[in-house]
């Protein structure tokens, strides 16, 4: 049974006072908000946006755990094992051809492997489009590709247990995007994002085709989801304002 909410905890920043709200988010997930969270015990049920209209859900054993003091003292979602959260009504947004996007999560690995983060995926299809995957050794996204199918890449930078601002951000036109960490680019390149049919939005793991693998092992603090193209200056702004508030 989900227990009761009770007031946000000290320090939480208020949904009404998100200095975000100006950039127009989709959906915006912040484990600071202890009110989003609906929690069993110690698991997490479902974790909503700051306006309430998207929630990332679980269920059974594969629910991740909030933890007060998780990232460096600050909340967090622990993720380990099987543990996957999926924000399906999210997912059809992004199908089609070249559709502009953009993702800016606060992440702490505990295991450097293939840690899909962040991934939109298919139902019937098995090649997902994942939105930022830390492997053992560099950061890499899935490159869509106009004739279907996928390849990893690009990939860049070396890999840490440390916490971390991670970005997936498009251009205008959807034709090619960049992965970001801590404010720096890693890696650009072509890619039609969405080029497929997508119904599948998953958190901390890569669920694609009906399977769920590449489960992340470490903390997410916070999830910014964008459905249109985020400037340079607004991407700047995110990785300030996420940097300072996670102490990255």
């Amino acid at each position: 049974m989900t227990r009761p909410m009770t007031a946000p905890m000290a320090g939480a920043m208020d949904a009404g006072n998100n200095p975000l709200t100006f950039l127009s988010p989709i959906a915006h997930f912040d484990a600071m908000q202890f009110a989003t969270l609906g929690l069993s015990s110690t698991l997490v049920d479902s974790w909503a946006s700051l306006d309430g209209a998207y929630s990332f859900t679980s269920a059974g054993g594969d629910r991740p755990t909030y933890q007060a003091t998780g990232m460096d003292g600050k909340p967090a979602l622990d993720f380990t094992g099987s543990d996957v959260m999926n924000c399906n009504p999210l997912a059809p947004m992004f199908s089609g051809d070249d559709v502009p996007m953009a993702a800016f999560m606060v992440c702490e690995i505990d295991v450097l492997q293939n840690n899909d983060l962040l991934v939109w995926g298919s139902s019937t299809d098995a090649d997902p489009l994942a939105i930022m995957r830390q492997t053992a050794t560099q950061y890499a996204f899935i490159k869509r590709q106009d004739t279907g199918g996928s390849a990893i890449g690009p990939i860049g930078g070396s890999t840490d247990l440390n916490k971390h601002v991670y970005s997936f951000r498009t251009t205008a036109d959807g034709q090619s995007a960049t992965i970001r960490v801590n404010g720096s680019d890693i890696a650009t390149a072509t890619i039609d994002v969405g080029q497929t049919t997508t119904d599948v939005l998953a958190l901390g793991a890569r669920d694609s085709n009906g399977v769920v693998s590449q489960h992340t092992n470490g903390r997410i603090g916070e999830v910014i989801i964008f459905d249109r193209h985020v400037t340079d200056q607004a991407a700047a702004y995110i990785d300030s304002y996420l940097a300072s508030k996670w102490n990255v």
